[in-house]
């Protein structure tokens, strides 16, 4: 079964975890890899199962579990293993991001909050046209992956 794709403003996330450093492989050797991407309060982390050679992978956040379409931390995986090409230049605009909290202040009106996060990159000096190109490119690979359900959905972590 094919992942839904998520909306574009997902990729944030997901950028804000790889510049954050917020992702840690468990074991690399391993058919199937595990991860961990702590998310930007640092008071949790998602584990995410990926076996490349099979193109499936499951994470355990929220917006897979409850929505039903890949959430960031897949896609942050995925960009930090190079299997979706960007330019890494763009990383330090999204550094420090506190995403949970963003979204609570807008009530987890994520198009809102995203609104506000791309203002935040934009004020510390990202170009809006290579922004969108780096996003859209992003989207376009993350399409071409066509990747699968790896096991049974897996519920997301409580906490802060």
């Amino acid at each position: 079964m094919l992942w839904q794709l998520p909306p574009k403003y997902k990729i944030f996330e997901a950028l804000g975890a790889v510049a954050d450093d917020r992702i840690e492989i468990i074991d690399p050797k391993s058919e199937i890899l595990e991860a961990r991407q702590y998310s930007s309060s640092r008071g949790k982390y998602y584990t995410i199962l990926y076996n490349p050679k099979l193109s499936q992978i499951m994470p355990n956040d929220n917006a897979t579990w409850y929505v039903g379409y890949l959430g960031y931390p897949a896609i942050s995986l995925l960009l930090f293993l190079d299997k979706i090409q960007f330019d890494k230049s763009i990383l330090p605009y999204f550094t420090d991001i506190p995403f949970k909290d963003i979204n609570q202040k807008h009530k987890n009106d994520f198009e809102q909050a995203n609104l506000e996060i791309v203002d935040m990159i934009l004020t510390r000096g990202l170009d809006k046209v290579k922004l969108d190109t780096e996003i859209d490119l992003i989207y376009s690979q993350l399409t071409e992956l066509k990747l699968e359900h790896l096991g049974q959905k897996v519920q997301p972590p409580s906490g802060y």
